[in-house]
This record gives structure tokens, sequence and C-alpha cells, in this order.
């Protein structure tokens, strides 16, 4: 019994089960997580080393090259970067994408963890514990500003321990909604105790740092005083002793002077201060059109699972309670990253293309075959699209943007499947056969078809699942989505399909509205021509002629084939593997150069940040500066700056996201030319790198070229031949290198004769002046979980003043001795960073790209002379071609692969369809056709090809072989019949499968015919279903949905005149049985 016939017996089954698969669908949509991006593991983690004072070189020997060698013996580290700056190691690892499950990941970080637990005796003298952070791929699902308000007349009452303290009344009862798993603080200045030494007082002293530093400690304790045991109860000892007030550390007794008498703090003209850390290592601001003002930023992380909408409206209602409660009135909460609110929006579209479809395919359906047919086929597409999303959770599969790709992709296809069963149950009652036997015959006759389109489609997506690590973990539910709706839109079609037509269509002929026009015009010929006779219909004419003059046609589609395939070969359709997000925000990065202090870093982002405000027209919204660091990842693709104080970012939120590339350009000209009539001047001295957010997993750099090889002097001089080029290439901007510029710093050459008769040594000398200038760690002053980090250093006057170096006393084994009289200062120029790959330096010479030009374009043209560069260099250097276009080639070599694997399934599919290779690469050689008329479509359209319009290739391929696969069994149904009825037999000079050549082309045409309606909605509701979509201009959904319609729109003729003329060619020219009697039977 076939499933069709089932559905019509128990009918009450079927509709219960569609109606379960509904409410669940509907339950699912409401509570299903939410999020912008799918679940996506960032294999990387950094560990950071800091050792104040050190050189970019002594750190990569001492400390870099260490965690290096220990770390490189982890058998699941793919990929070792470190960065060596004066003072801090940055070393950031990266795992295997293939053979490493997720679920192990941790325990990667744990073996990492225990390495460097084995180093820390290894490690300089001075140098901080290394820090590993596994947190670096947390992405945020909004970011908060928490700042002061006041009036313009009123200054700001609140200090930055203050709003850190106001802040964290926000935190903690946001640390407490259930869809929040951690909640970062961003932008606390922190505080320190200084206890400030004259110079000469400090020579005449007779104490040391370190004896200094164990006085202190010792006194300010904070420990244990063990337990006491009595029969009756166990007593805890507290034994007092922490410093409690800024004020006793004056108080604490340093020693006795000649006549025993107590010496305290205070006494040796040492002054205690509580105050900021000086210099500052980061600075917060928010800002917008109308203030600018200190904040402090929370950055909240979602638990898996979760939905990111609800944790929106949870967000805000909890923003609006604490601050009607708990916060002064003065306080103000922005929000400076809403992805809930695009999530929102991204949802509301589709719901609204939805809608769209619907009516689309009811008003064609309507045109073409009229209201009962066309109702039923717009019924499919809700009750498919619900009960996928309720198939989706089974699948641990979200409503993020891939998955929402997924459904737009599979709406064409399961629109195709309800129509090839109402057209056919439509055309088999136009026939004359009552319902039943309509529906039954006509369902069964093309189930087997469908189903094996069906199937080709979802062997086309089903290897993308393949694909490994975090590309696969990013688009792993496309395949899911895709096959589990077109899958359960195969059976929803030959069976709730076919009880709707069973229920809604009329017995006997009816005429569409096209229908009763096509009859007036008929009827008009017929009174103009004055006879009785019909005039053939233009589409006979056309496909008669074109079967007549097959090799014209086949040679006109294999000229435009080559020509749209030349484009892409050619370069004129650019390569993109991921687009630009269409989001209201973007960011600038500001770099000075390396030595720059914090300070001068923030002066420049408060010109930079009066640039924003000025150019704003109404375009900005609000923004948020970190001076010092780069923030928190609040977009997947968005990989924060290290902490450096020549380093700073701007996060801009824009009104719409509409505004943001003219709002770009307007930053872009005042950047470089300052606004004279408002008196601000151009930012200089700085690189200002204007960034759009980017969809995909991150890429740092769109271009960047590596050179790789030891010696400093040849690896900069390769990379200013490269930095040559690229600032020759039309379309570059921002051209610079991964070492940037040198730094300055004073060498101090101890002459080790005087040293030693001294009694000093260099670790004391280094230490001197590390305490004199940066401030010699001696305690923590706690108040209660608040800790405060205490200091002796010398005043700020002194500090400033490098004529003063001379008059350092350093510490030795018979007293303090003249820095003078053991060494000389001088100044030289210092390498500021050193970058490494895999133990190896590199330098990567990187830039950025003009909006109109894409990196692809830039690479290409750039590759002959990096190819003659590279035959030019010596063994011990390498050149290697990073950025976008290496991401692009990995992912798209990724993607090859599965195509490669989709190409052999589809085929073994169409050869359990026929049993037969010669049908099957008929039915391929539609695909490239099909193609053909993409590539045109995105050349015109000015889209790149990348990995959504892949995707909308494949989803082509999948309708236009499902289109294939059915008009070849109506030509041969049509071929059967004509057996059948013996008619036009073929005679023994004259055999063309068993007919002649003329009933044989009859039926060609006539099959081919059967198909213009289904073919004609398909195309039409299709294609109208994604015009919002290229409407749009979304830079994700656009190029796929253009790569769809003009395929489509190709395809139809394709379809209607091309694959008859290809199947005419086997049948006549290679003299090929397509089908024999003995397959007369299954027809």
């Amino acid at each position: 019994m076939s499933l069709t016939k089932f559905a019509l017996e128990k009918r009450t089954i079927v509709i219960a089960f569609v109606v379960v698969f509904l409410m669940w669908g509907l339950y699912v949509f409401q509570n299903i997580s939410r999020r912008e991006d799918p679940t996506f593991t960032i294999r990387t983690s950094l560990i950071s080393t800091s050792w104040p004072g050190a050189t970019a070189e002594d750190v990569e020997n001492l400390i870099t090259d260490v965690i290096e060698e220990e770390i490189q013996s982890v058998d699941e580290i793919e990929e070792i970067e470190s960065t060596s700056y004066v003072g801090l190691s940055i070393v950031k690892i990266d795992l295997y994408e293939v053979g490493l499950p997720v679920r192990e990941i941790n325990d990667v970080w744990d073996k990492v963890q225990k390495k460097l637990n084995d180093i820390e005796e290894r490690l300089p003298p001075g140098a901080n514990t290394p820090y590993l952070n596994r947190d670096f791929g947390d992405t945020s699902a909004m970011l908060l500003g928490i700042y002061e308000n006041p009036s313009t007349t009123q200054k700001r009452v609140y200090s930055p321990r203050d709003l850190e303290k106001i802040s964290d009344r926000l935190k903690d009862r946001l640390r407490q909604l259930p869809s929040i798993g951690k909640v970062n603080k961003h932008g606390v200045e922190e505080e320190a105790i200084y206890i400030e030494t004259d110079m000469g007082r400090w020579s005449q002293l007779k104490l040391t740092l370190g004896e200094l530093r164990d006085v202190l400690q010792n006194h300010n304790i904070v420990s244990s005083g063990g337990n006491i045991d009595t029969n009756y109860s166990r007593f805890s000892i507290k034994p007092s002793g922490e410093i409690s007030d800024v004020k006793e550390f004056e108080q604490v007794i340093i020693g006795n002077d000649e006549t025993g008498n107590s010496v305290l703090l205070k006494d040796l003209n040492l002054k205690v201060s509580r105050r900021y850390l000086e210099p500052y290592q980061v600075k917060v601001r928010y800002v917008d059109p109308h203030r600018s003002a200190p904040c402090i930023v929370l950055s909240l992380i979602m638990k898996d699972g979760k939905n990111i909408v609800e944790l929106g409206e949870e967000v805000k209602r909890t923003i609006e309670e604490v601050k009607s409660t708990s916060l002064p009135k003065n306080i103000e909460v922005a929000i400076l990253s809403d992805v809930p609110t695009q999530v929102k929006q991204s949802i509301d579209s589709f719901v609204v293309s939805l809608m769209q479809s619907i009516v689309l395919v009811i008003a064609v359906a309507l045109i073409l075959i009229g209201l009962r047919v066309a109702i039923v086929m717009a019924t499919a597409i809700p009750v498919v699209m619900i009960s996928s999303i309720g198939l989706m959770y089974l699948f641990d599969v979200d409503l993020n943007t891939m998955s929402i790709a997924a459904l737009i992709i599979a709406l064409g296809m399961l629109v195709d499947n309800a129509i090839e069963v109402c057209d056919n149950v439509h055309h088999f009652i136009r026939e004359g056969y009552d319902k039943r036997t309509a529906v039954i015959s006509g369902v069964n006759q093309i189930a087997f078809p469908i189903f094996i389109a069906t199937m080709t489609t979802v062997c086309a997506f089903a290897p993308m699942l393949t694909l490994p690590g975090g590309s696969g973990e990013y688009v792993r539910s496309i395949p899911i989505v895709v096959c589990i709706s077109l899958l359960f839109s195969y059976f929803l079609a030959v069976t709730f399909t076919s009880i709707m037509a069973y229920c809604f269509m009329k017995e006997g002929k009816s005429t569409s509205p096209i229908g009763y026009v096509w009859n007036c015009v008929t009827f008009v010929l017929q009174k103009v021509k004055k006879r009785n006779s019909q005039p053939r219909p233009l589409f006979e004419i056309l496909c008669s002629a074109a079967i007549r003059y097959k090799a014209l046609t086949l040679l006109a589609a294999l000229a435009f084939m080559i020509f749209s395939f030349g484009l892409l070969a050619t370069g004129k359709i650019p390569n993109q593997f991921f687009p630009n997000a269409q989001r209201n925000q973007f960011t600038i990065v500001v770099e000075l150069p390396n030595g720059s202090p914090i300070a001068e870093t923030n002066q420049t982002m408060k010109n930079l940040e009066k640039i924003v405000q000025v150019q704003s027209k109404g375009r900005l919204h609000n923004m948020v500066s970190f001076v010092g660091k780069g923030g928190p990842r609040f977009f997947l693709s968005i990989s924060p700056e290290h902490p450096k104080a020549n380093s700073a970012t701007l996060i801009i939120n824009t009104t719409s996201p509409y505004v943001v590339d003219s709002y770009i350009q307007d930053i872009e000209s005042a950047v470089y030319r300052g606004i004279p009539q408002s008196k601000i001047r151009p930012v200089t001295g700085a690189r200002t790198k204007i960034v759009k957010l980017l969809k995909g997993p991150p890429v740092p750099y769109p271009v960047e070229i590596r050179v790789r090889g030891e010696n400093v002097s040849g690896l900069r001089a390769y990379a200013k031949q490269i930095e040559h080029i690229l600032r020759q290439t039309p379309g570059t901007k921002l051209v610079h290198n991964s070492w940037e510029n040198m730094s300055y710093q004073l060498g101090v050459e101890v002459d080790e004769d005087k040293a030693n008769l001294a009694g000093v040594n260099n670790a004391s000398i280094a230490q001197t002046l590390n305490a004199f200038f940066s401030g010699y760690y001696l305690t923590t002053y706690r108040e209660r979980d608040h800790k405060v980090s205490v200091y002796l250093r010398l005043p700020a006057s002194q500090r400033a003043n490098l004529a003063l170096l001379d008059q350092i006393y350093v510490e030795g084994r018979f007293g303090k001795v003249p820095l003078d009289e053991l060494a000389v200062v001088q100044p030289r120029w210092q390498l500021a960073k050193i970058v490494r790959r895999n133990q190896t330096r590199e330098i990567g010479v990187r830039c950025q790209v003009t909006t109109d030009t894409l990196p692809d374009r830039i690479v290409r043209h750039i590759m002959p002379q990096i190819k003659k560069m590279q035959q030019e260099l010596p063994k011990e250097y390498k050149i290697e071609i990073a950025g976008e276009h290496k991401e692009s080639q990995e992912s798209g070599g990724n993607m090859s692969r599965a195509f490669t694997i989709s190409l052999v399934l589809i085929i073994l599919c169409l050869v359990v369809q026929y049993n037969s290779f010669t049908k099957t690469w008929i039915v391929l050689a539609t695909i490239p056709l099909a193609f053909s008329g993409s590539f045109f479509g995105l050349y015109l359209t000015a889209n790149p090809l990348g990995f959504m319009t892949m995707l909308g290739l494949l989803s082509l391929a999948g309708i236009v072989i499902n289109v294939a696969i059915v008009l070849i069994e109506f030509i041969e149904h049509r071929i059967h019949e004509s057996w059948a009825n013996k008619e036009n037999l073929a005679t023994e000079n004259n055999n063309y499968l068993g007919l002649t050549k003329e009933a044989f082309r009859h039926c060609v045409v006539m099959g081919t015919k059967q198909r213009i309606v289904p073919i004609m909605l398909t195309t039409l509701t299709t294609v109208g279903g994604l015009i919002p979509l290229i409407a749009s201009g979304d830079p994700l959904f656009a190029p796929m949905a253009v790569t769809i319609s003009s395929g489509l729109i190709f395809s139809t003729v394709l379809a209607l005149f091309i694959v008859p003329a290809i199947y005419c060619f086997f049948v006549e020219n290679l003299k090929v049985r397509t089908v024999t009697k003995s397959d007369d039977s299954s027809h």
C-alpha cells in the first residue's frame, strides 16, 4: 500500500500527527534558544606573562621561548603564535580542528596549565606567574555602561572607586538571572598605596628594599592561629595584625635607633598616600552626542541553550528595577551592545519573509492553476516550517543566523514538492479521473522521482556535517535543518498535501485565470484568421525549434556557460568567504607608536571621540572607548586587542545599519583632515583603523603577507619590500608590519669589575631602578574583598627627571653605592615587539582595504610580485599569504571535499532512480548550466562568491535536479503511452526509442509542455520569496538570494528548452537508448 493511499484511508491519523507536529513546533518556537551566531567553540587561548622593565629580546629568550618549548609537547596544539613586547609575553595557542572533539578541549587546557605550573621556577626573577586565559572566545550577549550623568552646572561627585561599587549593585542582580552565565567588569581603575621616598633621603637610610618589604608583610598578616579543642567545643584562633587603615602604615615600627627607641615609618620621612594606579592601566568612557563620562562596562555572557531574546528582556527589566531601587538618581545605565534586539529583528524578518512567500504562492498558483490548488500548495509552507523548527530542537539546533538561512534555503525546495504533487493531481482530474483515483495515481506517478530528487538535495547538504572544527560547528545547523525540512516536506507532500488535494480540489475540468486569458486570445486569433483550427501554441513552436536545431541550442548554452564561468575564473566575480555584517555597529582601533605613554593615547582618543561626535549628524546613538585595552569580545569575529599603553578601541553604535557606510566615510575624512570649523585637529601620529563587523569566524586582517626567518635585519628588509608593493596597490590603506617601529631605551652598561668590588650584582641594580621608577611591591592592603597593592617609589617630580639617574644609590653587600660609579647610562633604540609562529620569527605585513575593494582583489593583484620575490629569497626565508585569503582557501578546501562527497552521493541517487549512467549524466549536465545563470547574476549585481553563495548553489542544484528528474520522467511517460497506443512506431530506417523521429520529438515536446506550469510555479514562488532578501541588501543573505534567483530564472529556460535538446542529442546523435520496453511496467 502506498503512503498516499494509506493517508486517504487513515486521514484522521495523518491529520492528528500533523496537528501534533504543529503544536510541538509552535511550542518550541516560543521557547527555543535564540542567538545571533551558532554556538562556536573558539579553540584559542592566551598565555600572558609580565616582566616589568625587560626588553622584548629578553622576554623572547627567557619567557616566551621557555613557555613555547614546554607546551609544544601537547599533541593537540596545532599552532603557537607569540608576541614578545617590552615587559610582556603573549603566547596564543590554537588547537587542531580535526580529530579533537569539543568535549575534550578543557582537558587540553588543563594539560597546558600543568605545563605552565612546571616552568614557574625556570622563569627569571621579577617575572610574574603566567596566566592562561581559557575564556578568550567568550562573546558578550550585551554590553552595559554605568556612568554618572550630572547636569551642566554640577561637578561629578563619584570617584572611580565609587562608580565601581555602584556597578557592583547591578552586577550582583544580573548574576542572579537564569540566562546569565558570567558578568565581567571592564574599566575598573585600580587603586594603589604609594610609600614615596626622596632619592637623596633613601640613600642615607640604613634600610634596604627587602627589609622594608619584610617588616610590612610581617606586620600586615592575614593568618590563622589554629584551633583549640576542648571537651565541650572547638575554638578557632584569629590573631590581630592586619592593617585596617591606611594611616596605620605610618605607625609601623621599622626598627630601633641608636638609643633603643622605636623608629616608625613616618619618622623616616616616607610619605604614604592612597590614590589610583599611576600611570593608569585603562580608561573607559561612555560617549553620546551630548556628553562624555567615565564608565564601568559590564559584559554579559549567556549560558548555552538559553533564549537570547528573553535574556534581553530580563536584563532591561532588571536595569529598570535596580535604577529605581538601588542606584543614585544621577547614575545612568546605557546599552552599548544589544545582540538580543538584533536576533529579534532577524527572526521577525524571517517570519515576514515566510508570510510573503505564502501570499506569493497563493497569488501565483491562483493565476496559473486556481484558488483551490493555491490554498493546498500554500498550506504546506507553514506546516513544514513550523514542524521543522520543532524537529530542530531534537537535534540541538537553536534559532540563529545559520539555521534561519537554512530555512530560507529549504523554502524553495519544499514549495517545489507541494507544487509537483498538486499539479499532477490537478492534471489527472483534468483528464477525467475521479478525485480519489486522481490523488492516488497522480501522487504515485511522481512519488519516487520526487523522493530521489529530495534525496539528491539531502545528499548535497548532508556532507557539510563532515566539515571539521570551528567551521563545521558554525555551519552545522544548515545541513541538519535543510535535511529535516526536505524529508519532512516529502512525507507531508505524499500524505497531508494529498489529503488537502482530495478535500479541496473539484472534479471535472476547471480553468485558471490565466487559462481564461489564453482562451480569449485563442478565440480572437481564430476570428482574425477566420479558421476553425486552433493556432499551434507558442511553446510547442519554440521547443520544437530548440530540438530541431539542437546543435545550435547546445552550443549557445555552452557558450553562455563558458562566459559565466570565465567571469569567475578571471576574477570579475570576487571571492569573499564571509561578508560584512549588517549591524548598526563598527569599531575604530587606534595604535600609537610603540613606547607611547597611555596619557598620549588617551588624548588621541579624546580627539577622535570629538570627531565622531561632530560628524554624527543624527547618526550616532552612543559609543564606548577603551584606552589601554581592546575591551570585551562583543561580536564573534572581533578579537580584542592585547592590553597595551599605545592602543585603544572605540565601539560605535549608530541609529541604523544603513548609515554605517556614509558615517565611516565622514569619519575617515575628518581623521585625516580634521574639522577646522569646529577647531578639531586631525588624528596624527597614530594608525586609525576603522573596522566593519564581519560575519563568520574571526579574521584579524583582511590582507596579510607573512615573512619567516631568524635574522632581524633580513626580516625587516623583506617586510619593507612587501609594504612598498602593497602601498602601490590601489584599494589598500594603513599598510604596516606586525613588528612596527623600534622604541627608545635607556641602556645601563654596568662595569663588572667596579660592581664586584662594591658588592653589587646586576639583579640589585635592576631591582633598584625598577623600584624607584615603576614601584617596588611591598604588601597588600585589604578592605573586605577589595585589595590594594602597596608600593615604594620615588615622587613624580623625580620619576620624570632622567638627569637624576646619576644620583641613584643601589644596594650592595657593603652598603649603598652611587649608580654613576658603577655604570654608564646610554640612550639607544630597541625592538619593541617580536612575533614568532611555531617558534620561528615572523613579520606580518598587513593592510586594510577601501570600502569598494574586496581583499581577494588585492591578493590577486600582488601575487605575481610576491611569487617573483619568493623565487629570489634565500632558503632560510619563507613567504606565506595569510589573512582572509588563507581563511577562504582553507574553508573552501574543506567545502570542496564536502562537495565531492555530495557529488558522489548524488550520482548514486540518480543511478538508483534510472539504473542508467546515461540519464544520470543528462541530469548532472543541468547543474553547471544552472550555475552559469547564478554566476552571471552575481556579476550583474556586483555580489561576491562566498560561503552563502555556495549554499545557494547547492540549493539551486537540488531544485534543478528535481526539475530535470521529473521532466525526464514525464517525457518517458509520453513515450510509453505511444508504445501502449501503438502510435507512430518506428520503421527500420526511422527508429528513435521505438518511434519515428517526429513521434519521438513530439513526445519530448508534449512531456515538457506538461511541466510548464509546475516549473513556472517553482520559479516564480521561489524567486518571489527571495526578492525581499535581495531588496534588503543584506550582505549575508542577498548574495545567496541572487544566486538562487538568477540560477532559477536561467534554469527555467534550461528545463523548457535545453534539457529536451540534450535528451534528443543523446537519443538521436549518440544513439543511446534512454528507455526500453522492459521499463514499461513501471509506467
